[in-house]
């Protein structure tokens, strides 16, 4: 993840752009698939991903069981909407930037991907949610979680980790764009 700084305030550019080997961009659309995936039981009613969905679309009234249905009732299919919208957009252009075919062929080449200020934010909420998936997984419930023990979720627990980073540099690049606006 990069960001650089604009002239002045006139030629204010969104400048962040992230860089994904071969490797990160394929694990980063295996992801999007598999949030894609779970939206789409969730909205066919499928409850098989149901831990999963509890943790993307949490109760807003956990000690109101009647208010809580209420407002999933009202909001749910919008949100769910909104995510798998998010989720289908990174998994755009995440295979344009794999397809694009102006980069030089050579091995471990960088994808770039532009991010313009709508997008990043985009990126930044739908990183939120594959966390949120992985986390279930894992059997993560709160920061200082280590999830469930074994080789048998390494993969995820490295995935999960790996998005935390991205996430982290992610906010890092938004904060330097804002500070130099100011």
């Amino acid at each position: 993840m990069s960001a650089s700084r604009p002239g002045s305030d006139a030629d204010r550019v969104w400048a962040i752009s992230m860089r994904l080997d071969d490797a990160e961009l394929e694990r980063l659309a295996r992801l999007e698939a598999d949030l894609l995936a779970t939206l789409h039981e969730s909205a066919d009613g499928d409850e098989t991903s149901a831990d999963a969905l509890r943790r993307l679309f949490p109760d807003a009234y956990p000690d109101d069981r009647e208010a809580a249905a209420e407002f999933s009732a009202l909001t749910r299919e919008d949100l769910a909407d909104a995510k798998a919208d998010a989720a289908r957009r990174m998994l755009a252009a995440l295979l344009a930037a794999g397809n694009d075919e102006t980069r030089p062929r050579r091995r471990h080449a960088r994808h770039v991907i532009p991010l313009d200020e709508e997008l990043a934010q985009v990126f930044l909420r739908n990183l939120t949610d594959l966390r949120l998936l992985l986390a279930e997984r894992l059997g993560i419930e709160r920061d200082d979680d280590p999830g469930h023990p074994g080789q048998e979720f390494r993969a995820d627990r490295q995935h999960y980790q790996w998005l935390g980073a991205v996430q982290e540099s992610l906010v890092q690049a938004l904060y330097g764009q804002l500070d130099a606006s100011h």
